[in-house]
């Protein structure tokens, strides 16, 4: 909790949730949909300021309450073409996602660490209403699949 509080002090935006990746030394944080300028300020000086004090970088995403573009805005800056969600036989959710070929490496990033990105993003679009955007930090532990 302390990374969301020290977010929202610094920049004023709200956080919905907060994951931590250790191993990529990152801290990325879901902020209310159209809080996006706000969280990273003015020619990025929320961002530097908060990178400066915690030692991570910092990324943001925008959430939304539509599945399809919170995952287009979790992949930014690939350009997504495609998100096919079907149900799975055991009734969970897959979400399969097409990129311009051009924007794969920027959406994957090194060694299939985007995806994993995407999957402990999941749990925001598999959540009982009630329950989605309850602010947590931490790294993959309990991420779902879709």
């Amino acid at each position: 909790m302390r990374y969301i509080a020290l977010f929202e002090s610094v920049s004023g935006a709200s956080v919905k949730d907060c994951i931590i990746d250790e191993e990529q030394e990152r801290a990325i944080f879901i902020v209310n949909q159209g809080q996006v300028g706000v969280a990273i300020g003015k020619g990025g000086r929320n961002i530097h300021t908060l990178e400066r004090m915690t030692g991570k970088k910092h990324e943001i995403i925008e959430y939304s309450e539509d599945p399809v573009q919170f995952m287009k805005n979790a992949l930014k800056p690939a350009a997504v073409r495609e998100i096919r969600v079907t149900e799975r036989t055991d009734g969970k959710k897959m979400a399969v996602i097409t990129v311009n070929p051009k924007d794969k490496g920027s959406a994957v990033e090194r060694r299939g660490r985007g995806a994993l990105h995407c999957l402990r993003l999941g749990r925001h679009i598999s959540a009982p209403p009630g329950r989605q955007g309850r602010p947590r930090e931490g790294g993959s532990k309990g991420a779902q699949p879709l």
